[in-house]
């Protein structure tokens, strides 16, 4: 089953811009064919305190596998990466957080997988890029395209394209 899937990458420690080299390195490996990246961009951390900022990036990619086989892919690339899970509530600084986005046009409402994301529409630090390279994508569930979504946003969190 071929066609677009659009997963974000997030890093806070350490080489974030290596982090998110390996991430793209290793999603190729195990997950699929990249067809587009974004820009990286550099966002505060949302919802907590940390000492560095995020490099963010969204790509858009190929799979032969499902969503949940892709899910379980993408947790598996964090673990070999490196992160760490807490078992605490909320959220923590992390050196590569890969979040599935959208899986096509997919609405799946399940215990360990929500599509789209539901993040999507209130975060500039996946809006934006997403942007970038799928303006015209249509929300399943909003029925917006990318574009109209980010005009609506009202995240004002700063950001700054990096390259």
């Amino acid at each position: 089953m071929l066609g677009s899937i659009f997963i974000g990458l997030g890093s806070n420690l350490g080489d974030r811009s290596h982090h998110l080299s390996d991430a793209r390195d290793q999603l190729t490996l195990r997950a699929g064919r990249i067809l587009n990246e974004s820009s990286i961009y550099e966002t505060a951390p949302m919802g907590f305190e940390a000492l560095q900022n995020f490099h963010n990036q969204v790509v858009e990619i190929e799979s032969e596998l499902g969503p949940l086989d892709l899910l379980n892919t993408l947790l598996e690339i964090e673990r070999r990466l490196g992160r760490e899970r807490s078992e605490k509530p909320g959220y923590s600084s992390r050196n590569i957080d890969l979040d599935l986005l959208f899986y096509k046009h997919q609405v799946i409402d399940e215990p360990h997988l929500n599509l789209p994301h539901p993040g999507v529409p209130f975060r500039r630090f996946v809006i934006d890029p997403l942007a970038e390279i799928a303006s015209d994508f249509i929300h399943p569930v909003l029925q917006k395209t990318i574009w109209e979504i980010k005009q609506d946003c009202s995240d004002d969190s700063p950001i700054r394209k990096l390259k």
